[in-house]
């Protein structure tokens, strides 16, 4: 779930649309981007994205 998560968030997509694509919450999405923001040090959704991106997800 987590690696979808990843996919669509580097897609630049809202928690909100991430949800309806994994037919879980968006709350539920807000959760899974929290734990690998923590896990990459990012300390934004932009930071993310850009460590996302460095590692190779599209």
């Amino acid at each position: 779930m987590r690696q979808r998560s990843r996919t669509n968030c580097c897609q630049g997509l809202t928690h909100r649309e991430i949800g309806e694509r994994l037919y879980i919450s968006a709350k539920t999405v807000e959760h899974h981007v929290a734990r690998i923001r923590r896990r990459l040090d990012a300390g934004s959704r932009s930071e993310l994205l850009a460590a996302l991106r460095a590692a190779g997800y599209r």
